[in-house]
């Protein structure tokens, strides 16, 4: 069997190419940095999901206001590097490109703070890594109907309009009842967004609560502090 394995030369390739890719979509002191992370740690590289990552971090850093000392700094320690490559390794192996803004968003609000919190990003990478799609569009639904602002900290970024989040993805929230299927269709749809809430649930995400003699969920401090850095202030919601 053909030993798949990458050679030298294979990663030189690799790594000049990501380069070249990396530096014509970011700033100078980002493109090198994440260019190596992705080369050591990314075998069979994802080269579009990567470069469209590092494009829309490159944005946001723009947009958030912050010096260029604090960015080269973060980058420049070890935890900020392990940070950007563990980021980077599941935006690879990512297939939702929402899910993928979402950690680009962290990724960018994380090393553009004066301080850098490694055990915060990196808990919350590691609660992303374990929701999928649906889970993350009911936690940002969970809050809109809170009506609670994400934080003074987070100005810049704020919570979307919850009749606007709703439509925009209704398929997950509400599902299409108006099929042929019928009452089959709506009890699966229905056993999903449970499954979804428990999953929410299990991680401390949200609480079930009581309104007006009905369930209801609310986002838990987690929960925001997970909403607050995952919503990018490019979103446009």
């Amino acid at each position: 069997m053909e030993d798949l394995e990458p050679n030298n030369s294979d990663r030189f390739v690799s790594y000049t190419r990501l380069v070249g890719a990396i530096a014509s979509v970011c700033a100078p002191g980002l493109a090198p940095v994440a260019a190596e992370v992705v080369a050591n740690a990314i075998p069979n590289q994802r080269f579009d999901r990567v470069v469209r990552q590092m494009q829309q971090m490159q944005h946001e850093i723009d947009v958030l206001k912050h010096e260029k000392s604090v960015l080269e700094a973060n980058l420049a320690s070890q935890q900020g590097r392990a940070l950007l490559e563990e980021g980077l390794v599941q935006t690879a192996n990512e297939t939702d490109e929402e899910v993928r803004k979402f950690i680009g968003s962290l990724l960018a609000r994380s090393m553009t703070e004066e301080e850098l919190d490694y055990y915060r990003t990196q808990k919350i990478l590691r609660i992303l890594d374990e929701l999928i799609h649906p889970e993350l569009i009911w936690l940002i639904y969970s809050a809109t109907r809170s009506k609670k602002p994400l934080s003074p900290e987070s100005a810049d970024t704020k919570l979307p309009d919850k009749d606007e989040f709703e439509r925009r993805h209704s398929n997950i929230l509400k599902g299409d009842r108006y099929t042929l299927i019928g009452r089959q269709k709506e009890m699966d749809t229905d056993a999903l967004a449970r499954s979804y809430k428990n999953k929410l649930l299990r991680l401390d995400l949200i609480a079930e609560t009581k309104r007006g003699g009905e369930g209801y969920y609310q986002v838990t401090d987690l929960g925001y502090l997970v909403v607050r850095y995952i919503l990018s202030p490019l979103s446009g919601w």
